[in-house]
């Protein structure tokens, strides 16, 4: 008996909390849905030059094939926009090897 008493308050409480922890996530509206930012001050809340938006895709490899890696930065450079944005890619060859060097002199 000393030991189901607290043991049957605890699971009592683990069930409430449970059951508030479910309302809680249920009770929370969505965020609206916004238009892609343009520019970089659209997403910023302190106004800077207004420039578009860069993003940096990067590959880190280290012992992989360069036809696997290709096949992946081909797909990188089809990403696309509702606006203009700056894409640099970057292969981040841990191993150093030729073939790396050469894939990324290949593509550009």
């Amino acid at each position: 008996m000393w030991f189901s008493l607290p043991l049957a308050f605890a699971e009592s409480c683990a069930f409430v909390g449970s059951v508030l922890f479910t309302f809680n996530l249920w009770k929370t509206a969505d965020e609206p849905i916004k238009n892609p930012p343009a520019t970089i001050n659209e997403c910023i809340n302190d106004p800077m030059d207004d420039r578009t938006i860069a993003v940096d895709i990067m590959f880190p490899t280290y012992d992989e094939e360069p036809e696997l890696v290709a096949l992946s930065i081909r797909d990188a450079l089809n990403v696309r926009y509702p606006h203009e944005i700056a894409t640099r890619i970057f292969i981040l060859d841990d191993g150093r090897y030729p073939e790396m060097a050469q894939l990324a002199a290949d593509i550009g």
